[in-house]
């Protein structure tokens, strides 16, 4: 079963597919996740909108990452915000409407992303598709999204390049980047190539 305060960040193709990532392309990548993740957070618990991460009331907690693979999972320790969803859901629904609309390139990488994401679902005794608690959630997300766009696109001005950063392997060590919320708990093989994601 999924944790709904996770957030995972993983990479895929060029070197990520080596098992192998830019050692500085890799630590921009996670501090930028923190930073975004950290001042997100903190309007989310409060619904004040900070600049300087530390300051966050958002206790946010890295997990160990998965023996070959560059997936990397974060905790987030909320028990409540403004909205009824977690705070995975809310941050991977807000993080994805901040990337600009996909070509025909990242719409297979999507297409992929959804696929894999059903296997993990069945994986671990979860339906396919959304539950309807899991859809009401992100039309939940969404509702807020639009009640509090000027203060999410502050937040997006403030964490620009933090955000930015987050996909900073992506073209040197790595072709494309996920964010995902609701990590499970086991891993899952997702490719027959062997390899774990």
């Amino acid at each position: 079963m999924p944790n709904d305060n996770t957030i995972t960040l993983v990479f895929y193709g060029g070197d990520a597919d080596k098992n192998r990532l830019d050692l500085y392309d890799a630590s921009a990548s996670y501090y930028g996740l923190a930073r975004t993740l950290a001042i997100l957070g903190h309007y989310y618990v409060k619904k004040e909108i900070i600049a300087q991460a530390p300051r966050s009331a958002m206790p946010l907690y890295i997990v160990p990452p998965e023996e070959g693979s560059f997936k990397q999972t974060i905790i987030a320790a909320a028990v409540g915000g403004i909205v009824g969803a977690p705070f995975g859901v809310f941050s991977e629904r807000v993080l994805n409407s901040w990337i600009p609309q996909p070509n025909s390139e990242m719409q297979e990488i999507i297409a992929l992303l959804k696929e894999q994401n059903e296997i993990l679902r069945a994986a671990n005794g979860l339906p396919k598709k959304p539950t309807e608690k899991e859809v009401s959630q992100l039309k939940e997300v969404d509702q807020c999204i639009v009640t509090n766009q000027k203060e999410l696109q502050t937040v997006r001005c403030v964490t620009s390049n933090s955000f930015k950063a987050i996909y900073r392997p992506i073209g040197r060590s790595a072709d494309a980047a996920g964010i995902v919320s609701g990590a499970p708990i086991r891993r899952v093989r997702l490719s027959t190539r062997k390899r774990w994601r």
